[in-house]
């Protein structure tokens, strides 16, 4: 890139024009000669960009550049499209590359795709957030299963609809709520005050920890009074304890997997904490604590590395101690070993509502102690199908072992000390 060329790129900058795929600096452009050359058919094409796609495309060329290397080992040149068209193109967003326009002009307003096109690759959603929703689709679902090159045909047959709103992420002020339309449906309106993305240090993909990232955003949250932290749909990867503040939700897009048999689950927690070697389990070792009118809603738990055949013991996934009103709904445990608990270390909470929850657990599936006053827990599944019959990727590794195991060692729901608790529509197997 030549100098009076970069002079223009700082002109249009200024101008408030957003040149995302194109390298800033002659010297962060790839040297093709100097990379290291995976095998993989992939390896041949140039990720583009359009020339004036904003902040979110630029995260999603980041996170397919970062995928493609993790994951197959591949370090793609990236560019935009004012520069010369290439036989093998992934191109990324809005461009005016013929492919891309022509895939534009097939697509729903609220829709995305991922579509082969010749001997190019379209990612492009109707909007730049869903053009970010569809890399991550991408990401996690095309990408592991593309081996071959004959693959691509079918693989990149992926049309759909999903409607997404990161705008106010991205409008210059994180700190006025927003509505947010989910991936999945609601019986509510989802109003966030900031929306986690890999700006703030998260990582949707589950290859880096996110566990800090997670806590700033709700800790910055509580110290401006309150209110709902959004996690869109994605995989992230937490490694210890995340407290919920005070007066803050922690909220994900949650797909309920009774409703479906091909299930996405949406916003997935990848836990990854050290698992317990003796001791009791409490706020200290669970994964997620709920605080005083605090909640966690909508959100999917996966342990990667637990296993049916040797099981692993881990804390509480879902705790809260000595807390008034905090909530739990809208939560799937694919694979817990100890699920909910409250109030099981002598502490004592009240008014808990915990509503539309799906636990397989190994050894607990509901502690509850210790409640003077009224709480409501409804819509309670409790069930090792959960785990054994969920998606492929987080599919358990013997189901039959899972089954016997839990049959043998694992306890629905322990209760006791409990005052005016309100329990309906509650199942057991």
């Amino acid at each position: 890139m030549k100098k009076g060329f970069f002079l223009t790129l700082v002109i249009l900058l200024l101008c408030a024009v957003t040149v995302a795929c194109s390298p800033s600096d002659p010297q962060d452009t790839p040297d093709p000669s100097q990379q290291p050359q995976s095998s993989h058919f992939l390896q041949q094409y140039t990720l583009v960009c359009g020339s004036t796609v904003g902040g979110v495309v630029t995260e999603a060329a980041d996170l397919l550049t970062d995928a493609l290397q993790s994951t197959l080992d591949i370090t793609l040149t990236r560019t935009n499209d004012r520069s010369p068209a290439l036989p093998y193109e992934l191109l990324l967003g809005r461009s005016d590359r013929p492919a891309a326009q022509r895939a534009l002009q097939s697509l729903p307003d609220d829709g995305y795709t991922i579509r082969k096109d010749g001997d190019h690759i379209v990612i492009l959603g109707a909007t730049d957030a869903l053009t970010l929703h569809a890399a991550t689709v991408f990401i996690n679902e095309i990408l592991p299963t593309l081996k071959e090159a004959d693959q691509m045909e079918q693989a990149f047959a992926h049309t759909a609809t999903a409607q997404l709103s990161y705008t106010a992420r991205y409008d210059g002020d994180s700190k006025s709520p927003a509505l947010i339309q989910t991936v999945y449906d609601t019986t509510d309106t989802v109003i966030a005050k900031d929306i986690l993305t890999k700006e703030d240090g998260v990582d949707p993909t589950g290859q880096r920890d996110s566990s800090d990232a997670i806590q700033k955003m709700l800790n910055a949250c509580a110290k401006s009074g309150g209110g709902t932290v959004f996690l869109p749909a994605g995989k992230y990867l937490v490694t210890k304890t995340i407290t919920i503040p005070a007066g803050c939700i922690l909220r994900g897009d949650w797909q309920d997997p009774l409703t479906t048999d091909t299930p996405s689950y949406g916003t997935v927690i990848l836990a990854k904490p050290a698992p317990l070697k003796g001791g009791a389990a409490t706020a200290s070792n669970a994964l997620i604590v709920v605080g005083n009118n605090a909640g966690a809603i909508g959100l999917t738990f996966y342990y990667p590395e637990q296993s049916a055949t040797a099981p692993l013991d881990y804390g509480f996934t879902l705790y809260a101690g000595s807390y008034d009103t905090m909530t739990m709904q809208n939560v799937t445990l694919l694979n817990a070993y100890r699920g909910i608990g409250l109030s099981v270390n002598g502490e004592v909470h009240e008014f808990s509502q915990i509503e539309s929850v799906r636990i397989c657990a190994l050894s607990v599936g509901m502690h509850m102690l210790c409640s003077p006053d009224v709480g409501n827990q409804t819509d309670i599944l409790i069930s090792p199908d959960l785990w054994a019959n969920a998606a492929e990727e987080f599919r358990c590794d013997d189901a039959q072992a899972l089954r016997t195991y839990v049959q043998s060692n694992a306890v629905g729901m322990i209760l006791g000390d409990l005052d005016d608790e309100q329990f309906a529509a509650i199942t057991i197997d």
